[in-house]
């Protein structure tokens, strides 16, 4: 059973509010010292305290407050960026993606196909370069040698500086450098 916020909001308690955070509500309470405060669509506080005083009751507030108003311009300005992004890949430039636990996995894609906001990459084979050690090496891609088995898969670019997610890791414009791997298993 799923509570309204109005169930988590304590009795007697006074909402405290700013107009520079909409999403935001607090509730004090100066016989008690006592303060919950609430962002967003969530029913349940995101924290609910006692004070030894109604001055750091108040600055508690304040802080989470702005914390919110800091939360709030943080996602518009990543909204704004992702809106106004332009996809900076181009047919045939390649990318990594470096991923792993105990050891790391490279694994490089060529474009193949773009859209305003997505590239259509496909697998491409790679080569160690240089062994720097026990089973861990610079790897480099080979371009055009395109892995039989692969499918072309399509993947949104998620910042201006070409950022791609991948199931593990995030992927990224190879920059002609060789990168770092291990094999250990």
């Amino acid at each position: 059973m799923k509570f309204e916020r109005s169930f988590w909001i304590p009795k007697d308690h006074k909402k405290f509010t700013r107009e520079d955070v909409p999403n935001a509500e607090c509730y004090i309470s100066e016989e008690d010292l006592t303060a919950a405060g609430f962002s967003g669509k969530r029913s349940k506080f995101d924290f609910f305290n006692r004070f030894n005083n109604f001055e750091s009751l108040l600055a508690h507030v304040n802080k989470y407050l702005d914390s919110v108003k800091r939360s709030n311009d943080y996602k518009k300005e990543r909204r704004e960026e992702r809106k106004n992004s332009t996809n900076p890949y181009k047919v045939g430039d390649i990318l990594y993606n470096s991923w792993g636990y105990e050891q790391t996995n490279v694994d490089f894609y060529q474009v193949v196909g773009l859209t305003k906001k997505c590239v259509d990459l496909k697998r491409i084979g790679s080569q160690i370069v240089e062994e720097t050690g026990h089973d861990q090496g610079n790897a480099a891609p080979i371009k055009d040698s395109f892995l039989n088995d692969e499918k072309v898969i399509r993947k949104r670019v998620t910042s201006s500086e070409g950022r791609v997610s991948f199931e593990f890791g995030g992927g990224s414009k190879w920059d002609g450098k060789p990168v770092w791997s291990s094999w250990y298993y």
